[in-house]
Parts: structure tokens; C-alpha cells; sequence
């Protein structure tokens, strides 16, 4: 038997079985599969080859897609419990908050960042998992970025029920000036795009309410941060806190206080993905496997 790299606790690998067996369970997809594959001289239930290729593609992504999140999830959990088994709270510094509770702005933060030295190689985690590196950050807690591209695989997921049901519902793929095909994505335009092909169906309420779900809009905001605005800060990216200028105040030269922006703690951090995959994408993808099912 090879010997393993890491020695973890075993709390963190309890914690990342829990995680993975009860709290992230199996979704199941099969309803999708329903009539993809027909009998000679059976009419497909879609007619267009690249229509039928699409959704074809679209189901088996969504396959890996559930794999990689659970994994990510499970595994971001495992290091992260690892750590704060070596680390627990009692250990850590008892100096008084006010004392050390110091929140940098944003330009200084920046500007320190250009002077910063190179974090460590990953090869380092096979000796020191948990070896601090700048930033107030370890190198295990880079487990963060796993629960990032988590929630990004989740969106990517509600993309591919989303294309799947308007392939079903007999609605046209827009093409690119190359001639791609532009799948849709989950919104509601698009459910609004496919409403009449489904809203007589008892599972549509559940689909739509998925669109309108407080933690789904959270999710996206998150993404956009991620993407192509401000990442929201995190604990285990180093940002206890952050603060802003107060862009409300008419001039900087005029009354701005500061805005804090609170980082997402490690815990509410790995609670975000497992309240997505429960309350999101679950439903969504529960929901639009009711509404893809043949009628017999």
C-alpha cells in the first residue's frame, strides 16, 4: 500500500465523509437520459441531429459537473477542518480585539500587494500543509479557491438545465457569427423564453422559483464579484476585512467614511456552496428532470 502524502486528522476526514455522504447527496439526472437514445424507426423526441448533439453534450457536462463540485466541496472541507483541528481557537492570540483589529483600505492593500513576495510552490504541501505564507493566509486554506470554482460549476450546471430545456421545448439555438451555437444560460428571460411549453406542468413552479431564490441571486452577485467586478473578501483569501471609501458621498473631498466590507468566514464560506448545491441546484436540476420526462 503506497504511503500516504499527508497525515490528516481524523476529524478532518470524518468531516469531509459527512460532507460528502449527508450533506452533499447525489443528484440524480437519469430523467434527462429519457429517449436520447431511440429504436430504429422511432421518432426522436428532438428531430434536429445538432439539437439532439447539443443536449446530448449538455447532459453528460452536467455529469462531471456534480462530480467536480462534490468533490471540490469535500475536499476544500477536509483541508479546512485539518487546519483548525491544528489550530484551534483556544490557541490562538488572546490580545484584545481592539488592539490588533486594524482594517486596511483598499490602496494601501493594493500597493503592498506589488511588493509582496511569490507564495510558496504547491510542491510545498507535501511537507507543510498547513505553512503560513503572506497575507495572514496558508497554504491549505487555498482550499478557498476550490469553493469558488464550486460555485461557479454550480452556475455552469443551471446553464446546462437551462439548455437541455429549451432544446426540449422545441425553441431555436441562436448562433454566433461563426456559426456556433450560443447555449442559453439560466435567467429569467429565458424561463420566461420557455414558459409556454412548460407552465402547465406541476414542476414548473419549482423551476421558476429557483430563479427567484434569495441564495441563487446571492450566488450570482458572488460570481460577477469573481469574474468581472470586486471578489467578495474571505477569510481564507487572507481578508478578515476590507475597507472602502464610501462612494454614497458626493466628493472624496467631502464627508466619505470608510465602509467595512467583513470578510466570509471559513465556516460561512464552505456553508455558501453547501446551501447552493441544497436550495439551488438541487431543486433546479430536480425540477427540470421532471419537465425533460417524456409523457407516457
Amino acid at each position: 500500500m503506497d504511503e500516504p502524502i499527508w497525515s490528516l486528522s481524523e476529524h478532518a476526514t470524518k468531516t469531509a465523509d459527512e460532507v460528502y455522504y449527508r450533506h452533499l447527496e447525489a443528484i440524480s439526472i437519469s430523467a434527462y437520459g429519457d429517449g436520447v437514445l431511440t429504436e430504429p424507426g422511432d421518432q426522436p423526441l428532438v428531430a434536429d441531429r445538432a439539437d439532439r448533439e447539443l443536449y446530448a453534450d449538455s447532459l453528460f457536462d452536467l455529469h462531471r459537473l456534480l462530480e467536480e463540485i462534490r468533490f471540490e466541496i469535500a475536499f476544500a472541507t477536509m483541508l479546512t477542518a485539518d487546519y483548525r483541528a491544528r489550530h484551534p481557537i483556544d490557541k490562538q492570540p488572546t490580545t484584545a480585539p481592539d488592539e490588533i483589529d486594524i482594517t486596511l483600505s483598499i490602496e494601501l492593500l493594493a500597493v503592498l500587494s506589488t511588493e509582496a513576495p511569490l507564495p510558496p510552490s504547491p510542491s510545498q504541501l507535501t511537507t507543510a500543509l498547513h505553512r503560513e505564507i503572506l497575507g495572514h493566509r496558508h497554504l491549505s486554506r487555498l482550499a478557498a479557491q476550490l469553493l469558488d470554482s464550486a460555485i461557479l460549476r454550480c452556475l455552469s450546471s443551471l446553464d446546462r438545465v437551462a439548455t437541455m430545456l429549451h432544446i426540449r421545448a422545441g425553441l431555436p439555438i441562436d448562433k454566433g457569427a461563426d456559426g456556433s451555437p450560443r447555449t442559453p444560460s439560466f435567467s429569467i428571460a429565458e424561463l420566461r423564453a420557455m414558459r409556454s411549453a412548460y407552465q402547465g406542468h406541476p414542476s414548473w413552479p419549482a423551476l421558476r422559483d429557483v430563479a427567484r431564490h434569495d441564495m441563487y441571486k446571492f450566488i450570482k452577485r458572488y460570481r460577477d464579484g469573481t469574474v468581472h467586478h470586486r471578489r467578495w473578501p474571505s477569510e481564507l483569501h487572507g481578508e478578515a476585512s476590507l475597507s472602502y471609501w464610501d462612494a454614497g458621498a458626493a466628493t472624496e473631498e467631502g464627508y466619505a467614511p470608510e465602509r467595512r466590507y467583513e470578510g466570509l468566514s471559513a465556516q460561512n464560506h464552505i456553508g455558501l456552496t453547501l446551501a447552493t448545491w441544497n436550495h439551488v441546484l438541487r431543486p433546479a436540476v430536480e425540477a427540470g428532470g421532471m419537465l425533460v420526462t417524456p409523457a407516457s
